[in-house]
């Protein structure tokens, strides 16, 4: 994921040998990267060559002008055809508020939680959208007098989930990242719909309980 028109941001790539098939390390040098935005021609990255992570890893570093679209693609092109490098490609997401805005979108716990003012409050906020983290924060902040609930959200979406099998069904508990307090509790059900009680009956894919 990358953050539009942001600094600080890095692409990584994978370099595969395909005769000895192993990844390819040592190589960073050999690499040159290209970028489109929005379906643009490709032109020439600013970092030149990537900086070698290890286990046939490589990182770009992306100037803040690079991360301006909405779609990036970048590609790395090797000097031996013997090394093969696929294209990494990018949805764009415009500013942290839309992030959050997707996390409300697909947690069904902030349903429960007065999500639905939580999200007219975070849309409000979304046409800033150099807005920095912490003045997100301290703009969700402000809210909380009229609505308690949006402090609340933020710490559910920050927080510790943990699935307890201790318990008859089985629960996800979401924790806060600092206190460790209990925020929320939810059954867990397995795909058939039916109560988690024990390893048997896990079917598929854990489903939460609404």
């Amino acid at each position: 994921m990358l953050i539009k028109n942001t600094a600080n941001q890095k692409a990584i790539i994978y370099v595969h040998d395909t005769l000895a098939d192993i990844p390819k390390t040592g190589y960073a040098a050999s690499i040159v990267g290209h970028i489109s935005k929005d379906g643009a021609a490709f032109a020439p990255t600013n970092d030149v060559n990537p900086t070698e992570l290890g286990y046939g890893l490589y990182v770009f570093d992306l100037l803040q002008a690079e991360t301006n679209a909405d779609t990036i693609v970048i590609v790395g092109i090797p000097a031996s055809t013997q090394f093969a490098i696929q294209p990494v490609m990018y949805n764009v997401i415009s500013n942290l508020a839309d992030s959050l805005v997707q996390l409300a979108r697909i947690n069904a716990l902030i349903e429960d939680a007065g999500g639905d003012r939580f999200k007219a409050k975070v849309l409000e906020l979304a046409p800033t959208a150099e807005m920095s983290e912490a003045e997100l924060h301290a703009a969700l902040d402000s809210y909380t007098a009229e609505d308690g609930s949006i402090g609340l959200i933020r710490d559910m979406l920050e927080s510790d989930k943990v699935i307890v099998t201790t318990t008859e069904p089985w629960t996800l508990e979401y924790r806060h990242k600092t206190t460790k307090e209990v925020l929320l509790t939810q059954a867990l059900k397995n795909t058939a719909g039916e109560d988690i009680t024990s390893k048997e009956n896990v079917l598929g894919s854990l489903e939460l309980s609404v």
